[in-house]
């Protein structure tokens, strides 16, 4: 959407393999955007390895490579780097950048302008209910009432991270 259907797209993950999230969302976003925009490519994904340093030198590197790239999707810690390369060329606003977490250091980059949308993903349930539902089982021998609980996901942009006195909504 925000590449107009063409472009080219850097994802940066934090590690090959023992994340399952990391996974999940690349698959996801990799599939996604094959069948709904064929004509942007994505690059092979780059490991970042949770250092924010490295997604830069990953981002500078990758600009100089293909100075046609126009979008970067991260999955993980790192952002700030990409942030700072993005900054650094004087292409932030241009290369459009994708994030997960609402975080307030995800929010800055939006106010920003450099980071377009950040992806949250309902951290309070994520993190709370699968303890609740262990204490049930544990407790009181309640099994889950369902095998799958999704959790609501949030997309924030420019335009919808504030309340009317401007502080940030999260």
């Amino acid at each position: 959407m925000l590449l107009g259907g063409r472009g080219m797209v850097l994802p940066i993950i934090g590690q090959r393999s023992g994340h399952y999230a990391d996974h999940q969302r690349l698959t996801g976003f990799t599939e996604e955007l094959a069948k709904i925009y064929p004509d942007i490519k994505t690059l092979p994904s780059a490991c970042c390895f949770l250092d924010s340093a490295l997604a830069e030198r990953l981002v500078l590197r990758e600009m100089e490579r293909n100075p046609l790239l126009n979008g970067v999707y991260i999955s993980t810690v790192g952002r700030t780097g990409v942030y700072r390369a993005l900054k650094r060329l004087g292409v932030a606003g241009k290369v459009h950048v994708v994030v997960h977490d609402l975080t307030q250091d995800n929010l800055d980059m939006i106010k920003d302008g450099v980071v377009d949308f950040a992806i949250g993903q309902d951290v309070k349930t994520q993190g709370t209910l699968p303890l609740h539902l262990l204490y049930q089982y544990l407790t009181k021998h309640q099994t889950p009432e369902r095998r799958i609980y999704t959790t609501n996901i949030d997309i924030k942009f420019r335009y919808n991270t504030n309340d009317d006195a401007g502080n940030y909504l999260y």
